[in-house]
């Protein structure tokens, strides 16, 4: 890439002479054609018992576990409720439909006599 092209690239609106003097010292003193973005800092450790993966969850029940994280006022993050209840469910703990269904039948029972 020409110098010229470099230095307007860099969208730059000099206060003063100086500064366009800088960018031109620096772009002829440092050549990053070859540079690879990188991190800065290491990267945190891993907590215990967790793994990062990757996946993709259909928009509304990731807009539920966020409004609950929400309504927690901050106190639950969504990724651990969706945590919880994969858990529930996993461990047999989370409300079977047949039950569910059953209760809602005899409410409704209930309510009409």
């Amino acid at each position: 890439m020409p110098l010229k092209a470099s230095i307007k690239s860099i969208r730059l609106k000099p206060r003063a002479a100086q500064d366009v003097q800088f960018v031109h010292t620096m772009m002829q003193s440092y050549n990053f054609s070859q540079g690879k973005r990188g991190r800065i800092a290491p990267p945190e450790p891993e907590p215990r018992g967790k793994t990062r993966i990757t996946i993709r969850l259909d928009e509304d029940l990731v807009d539920h576990f966020l409004k609950e994280a929400d309504a927690s006022g901050g106190a639950t993050g969504y990724q651990t409720l969706i945590n919880q209840a994969l858990r529930q469910h996993v461990e047999g703990k989370a409300p079977k439909l047949e039950e569910t269904l059953r209760r809602i039948v005899r409410e409704e029972v209930r309510a009409l006599s």
